[in-house]
């Protein structure tokens, strides 16, 4: 069987024709693959914003009209790249693993040092999404605390973008990662040279993962989009076969939560819907066109367990985070710091004589720690965002392949993993005070050690109801209490707090 696949002919659309080329030779070896590649109308016209030629669908109609005019089979898009109503006589069937969803800061290493001397930032873009959400919050990650941001359009391919970045257009670039990876991992011959330079002007830059949680990004980036006619059974029949059904899942909503806004990508809405063994995560950030700010971070889990409830604020704990003061946190001399990537668990586990090596990754388990860190001048490539260390970094493109095993800064009762290794930098004393949990019956644990500490006081408060994030501490809680009714994951203790009182 024949199947023509059309996409825009940029090297980001060719890499994802031919991923869903692949992909479709992996499941049918005699299937035979034909490539199309054109420009589109959005492509062609330069003088429309780029949101507009986006909303308009002017990077995806000509395709259409292909499809209908049969000269194709199947298109395929960006998924981001097609207008939130679909078309009357097509239909997106299919789509692959999405890659990652999240928005990539670049930023010259000259241009840098010019701009915390002017303190003045010029950021490309032409996203009315990025520029509400990034104007307040690049202030609180960039270590320049005063640096002023202001954006300008950008209009062109990742390679264009990125050369006119590197001309001096302005003085840092957001991508979508998801762009950068595939074009980074590309292994297509006729990609080689756009791959090589890609590299060698990322090595230029200094660069931040910007964190979803704050940054929600457009409905669907990093997700490619299959689209055929709707009267091609055949061909919905073999692409089933390489649908990634929840992919395909989470964009559905995403694009769902946009619509019921008022979508399109004129909107400042960035929406991202996350699947993780503990539940679905959704965040949504942004401004809508009637003026209602959105701020939002959802943990839904399918079978969260009944409490029945406090009776008063009283037999909560912690009601402020301010509370938990079970140790005393006494930093360790001498500690040698490796020149690898950091893995930083809270601010102070980072010496404040600390001085990073030419090219360093740090990362933080948080994102608190990161703006502190941010106030001490320390430049911050990413966050876990308070889901834990089993929270993929997915940094190996950016950093040109393997880069060793992270050095976890923590304190001395921490544990390595096979992916991070402790390095203590401060000791844990537990407090001379006996502390009182007489009337609580509701926990909210900001760490493993806390709680173990906990029990070791009072030992029965492990028959009452007990809460915290989804990293290192869950584990700690499964272990220790039988009744796993009795735990509960939340993004936040505040969100712990306002449920269990509602």
């Amino acid at each position: 069987m024949l199947v023509r696949l059309a996409s825009r002919k940029s090297d980001l659309a060719r890499l994802q024709a031919y991923s869903v080329g692949e992909a479709l030779k992996k499941k049918f070896p005699d299937i035979q693959i034909e490539y199309k590649f054109s420009s589109s109308l959005g492509d062609r016209d330069q003088q429309v914003p780029l949101w507009a030629a986006e909303n308009k669908g002017l990077f995806t109609q000509d395709f259409a009209e292909d499809l209908e005019a049969g000269r194709v089979d199947a298109v395929v898009h960006s998924w981001k790249d097609l207008p939130i109503e679909m078309r009357p006589h097509t239909e997106v069937v299919a789509t692959l693993s999405r890659a990652d969803h999240r928005d990539l800061l670049l930023i010259p290493k000259a241009a840098w040092a010019k701009a915390v001397n002017l303190g003045q930032l010029t950021v490309l873009s032409s996203s009315p999404r990025r520029v509400y959400n990034l104007s307040r919050l690049l202030p609180n990650i960039l270590p320049a605390p005063q640096m002023q941001i202001q954006f300008k359009d950008v209009r062109g391919n990742i390679p264009t973008r990125l050369n006119k970045l590197m001309d001096g257009e302005g003085d840092a670039l957001v991508v979508a990662k998801a762009a950068m990876d595939r074009l980074l991992e590309a292994s297509w011959a006729d990609i080689q040279a756009a791959r090589v330079k890609l590299r060698e002007q990322l090595d230029q830059c200094h660069w931040m993962v910007l964190p979803a949680s704050q940054n929600p990004t457009a409905a669907a980036q990093g997700a490619i989009a299959i689209e055929i006619l709707k009267t091609r059974d055949d061909l919905r029949a073999i692409f089933a076969k390489v649908n990634c059904a929840k992919t395909f899942t989470n964009i559905r909503r995403e694009r769902e939560w946009l619509a019921g806004l008022g979508g399109g990508c004129h909107q400042k809405i960035g929406v991202n819907v996350l699947s993780r063994p503990y539940g679905e995560i959704t965040y949504l950030q942004g401004l809508t066109d009637r003026g209602e700010i959105l701020n939002a971070a959802n943990l839904e889990t399918s079978a969260r367990p009944v409490w029945p409830g406090p009776t008063n604020r009283d037999e909560i704990w912690p009601y402020e985070m301010n509370e938990v003061t079970l140790f005393n946190r006494i930093p360790m001399s001498d500690v040698e710091i490796p020149s690898g990537p950091l893995w930083v668990a809270r601010a102070d586990a980072l010496p404040e004589a600390f001085v990073a090596s030419m090219g360093q990754v740090i990362w933080t388990a948080g994102l608190h720690t990161w703006q502190k860190l941010a106030l001490r001048g320390v430049w911050v490539n990413g966050s876990a965002e308070g889901l834990g260390e089993q929270e993929s970094e997915n940094i190996e493109n950016l950093l040109g392949g393997s880069m060793g095993n992270w050095t976890k800064l923590s304190h001395h009762r921490a544990e390595s993993t096979s992916e991070k290794t402790l390095c203590p930098t401060y000791e844990l004393q537990p407090r001379a005070e006996r502390f009182d949990f007489t009337g609580k019956k509701y926990f909210f644990w900001p760490s493993g050690t806390a709680f173990l500490r906990a029990i070791e006081i009072e030992p029965q408060i492990r028959q009452y109801y007990h809460a915290c994030g989804p990293g290192h501490t869950f584990g700690v809680l499964k272990q220790h209490i039988s009744d796993s009714s009795r735990i509960r994951v939340y993004l936040s203790h505040a969100q712990w707090r306002e449920d269990v009182l509602s």
